[in-house]
């Protein structure tokens, strides 16, 4: 075995003349991520990177969502329009919350703003949190200024932790096992989706959240794989826009999200339509979700807490070059490259 010692090795002039102080690369925290905040009396928090990417849904320890995005990155959190073609089938998408729109923060309410390319659609999206209650809103106007009908529907997808921040960053997916994710149809609100942490959090809490559409709800799923698929990372769009609609069935395997697809919009020429998301928060949840806890939904409706759009302006794409850059994908092998690569028997 061959020694390690210093005398029995070349010398390096790297390792040698450089200290290991100097060799440490220090890497960037959420400090340097220069975030923008809403806070609430209520003790949430809601926090955006510049680019305009959803970073973190907070209540004191408790993270709400499952990741932390980074300045390159957009996250887990989607918000999108889609079109349809003639037949009614899925025919092309947007982002309406993310990096690479106008977007504007006051401290009140956070503001983005697009018009998708090729598409006479006017879209403003503001999220807010409730003044005195534990909950947010979000808010999309969509502005036909074209001469033609259109027929759109927005898909929601929230990522979720709910649980003590240290729980959520060390396992992810374990902590996904230990949430309880229970769909509900509700009149107004169509489907909800109601989740809870079963495992006892700092001082026994069990974070608890429920997602629900004003304008009532269409589809819903409950697990990243039904929303992203399993090509996200190949095509750089979730599987879910190119779905006639959500499967609308209960799955917990280790991605939990709550997603809603509202209902079908049809926008003629010159006219508006509002889509709001709504979201209600517990900090301890002590018993199973039911069909009670709509009330809590009730509780922030109407919205007209939340006011005025914030003032937007374009982000510098230079802010967030990684979830702006086109997708790079390299040669498919044949069978003689894997022949060469791995020689012999394949198991």
């Amino acid at each position: 075995m061959p020694a390690f010692a210093r005398g029995n090795r070349p010398a390096s002039p790297d390792m040698d003349t450089v200290s290991p102080a100097a060799m440490l690369r220090r890497l960037c925290g959420t400090a340097n991520f220069n975030l923008l905040e809403l806070t609430a009396p209520a003790g949430l928090r809601a926090q955006l990177l510049p680019s305009g990417a959803l970073h973190a849904f907070r209540h004191r320890e408790t993270m709400l969502n499952q990741l932390l995005p980074g300045p390159a990155e957009d996250g887990l959190f989607r918000l999108l329009v889609r079109w349809t073609d003639q037949t009614g089938a899925p025919a092309g998408w947007a982002p309406l919350v993310g990096p690479g729109l106008a977007f504007g923060c006051d401290g009140r309410t956070a503001t983005w703003h697009t018009t998708p390319a090729g598409r006479a659609l006017a879209c403003t999206t503001t999220l807010g949190l409730h003044p005195a209650r534990s909950g947010w809103v979000w808010r999309v106007r969509l502005h036909n200024t074209g001469s033609s009908p259109q027929q759109l529907d927005l898909l929601h997808a929230q990522d979720l932790g709910l649980a003590d921040e240290g729980a959520v960053r060390s396992n992810e997916a374990y902590v996904s096992q230990y949430l309880d994710l229970l769909p509900l149809a509700d009149p107004q609100f169509g489907h909800v989706i109601l989740a809870r942490q079963n495992q006892p959090m700092a001082d026994g809490r069990r974070p608890w959240l429920a997602l629900a559409c004003v304008q009532g709800a269409a589809g819903f799923c409950t697990d990243g794989w039904q929303f992203f698929g399993a090509d996200h990372r190949l095509t750089g769009e979730p599987a879910a826009v190119r779905l006639p609609a959500l499967p609308s069935k209960r799955l917990q395997y280790e991605f939990a999200l709550g997603g809603l697809q509202s209902g079908l919009l049809s926008l003629a020429p010159g006219a508006t339509a509002e889509v709001l998301f709504v979201a209600a928060y517990a900090e301890d949840h002590p018993a199973a979700s039911s069909v009670a806890d709509l009330s809590l939904l009730r509780d922030l409706l109407p919205a007209t807490w939340l006011g005025p759009d914030a003032a937007v302006a374009q982000t510098v794409e230079g802010d967030a070059l990684f979830a702006n850059a086109a997708w790079l994908h390299g040669a498919q092998p044949h069978t003689a490259d894997w022949s060469a690569w791995f020689p012999g028997t394949r198991r």
